[in-house]
């Protein structure tokens, strides 16, 4: 979650510059649920400082806003306000929408357009009040940056580290974020490895692959593997005690994460009782 927590953080750069409490805002961490959930796309726990986000397949300007709407509670509770959506929330939260405004996340039209998609009533006046509140600020946020996105490349992870690209455990990709006049060097290398990538401006966050399809790696009866297939990539799926693996398939990526699980299983002395594999999921069945 290293993307996602550097674009809130920086956001509250931008938002509170100079403000004494400003370390005790980035104070938290971000958890991803993988389930679908009908009536909320995130919530925040005070006692742990944890922001949640659901509903990971959405728009990746919806996730975006999410997780501000989140991160304005866990600044307001670090105020002590007690409120949970009262007027301390509702000042940070225009703040940090105002800001990621100026940071060119999204436009206002488009943040309207999704207040109104939520059909929550008793706060889409409050939000488009502030919307109509904001004023434009140049703050030239990364616009000498660009981000280098590699979908996918399970198989080419080690050299890809080797360069400091980060995993988005959301888009599942790799991504490295550099100043423009370095682009050359650092896609020449990935030219000649013939390794697919795009660019886009560092400012963009959460941007998903349009080629990817939404594929499962299914693992249950796990427990004694969990730490390995973290390192996978793996994220636990509370509601049927499973470790799931999202893929899009477009570099054999299942062949190799598959590979990877049983020889996991061999070091560990764990058996594979039965793989279940259908249209868009690869279910794997440990012996209890």
């Amino acid at each position: 979650m290293y993307q996602l927590k550097q674009m809130l953080d920086d956001i509250v750069d931008v938002a509170y510059k100079g403000d004494e409490k400003i370390r005790s805002y980035k104070a938290f961490y971000i958890e991803v649920v993988d389930k679908a959930y009908k009536s909320r796309h995130g919530d925040y726990n005070g006692e742990t400082r944890r922001i949640r986000l659901m509903n990971v397949y959405r728009d990746d300007k919806k996730l975006t806003v999410t997780a501000i709407h989140e991160l304005a509670h866990h600044i307001n509770h670090m105020q002590g306000n007690k409120d949970i959506h009262g007027e301390g929330f509702y000042a940070n939260y225009k703040k940090l929408l105002h800001a990621a405004l100026d940071m060119g996340l999204f436009n206002k039209y488009e943040y309207l357009k999704m207040v109104e998609e939520n059909r929550d009533s008793s706060s889409e006046n409050k939000v488009k009040k502030i919307v109509s509140e904001y004023r434009p600020r140049n703050i030239d946020y990364k616009n000498d940056r660009i981000k280098i996105i590699v979908y996918g490349g399970y198989s080419v992870k080690d050299m890809l580290k080797e360069r400091n690209f980060k995993f988005n455990k959301i888009n599942k990709a790799w991504e490295l974020e550099i100043d423009k006049d370095k682009q050359l060097d650092a896609t020449g290398f990935l030219k000649e490895n013939g390794i697919e990538y795009s660019v886009v401006e560092a400012n963009q966050y959460l941007v998903k692959n349009p080629k990817s399809k939404n594929y499962l790696i299914s693992v249950y009866n796990s427990y004694e593997l969990r730490n390995e297939l973290k390192e996978l990539g793996f994220s636990f799926r509370s509601y049927d005690n499973a470790w799931i693996y999202r893929y899009n398939n477009l570099d054999g990526e299942s062949d190799s994460i598959l590979s990877s699980i049983k020889k996991i299983c061999i070091e560990k002395d764990v058996k594979i009782k039965k793989i279940e594999k259908s249209n868009n999921e690869i279910k794997i069945y440990c012996q209890v």
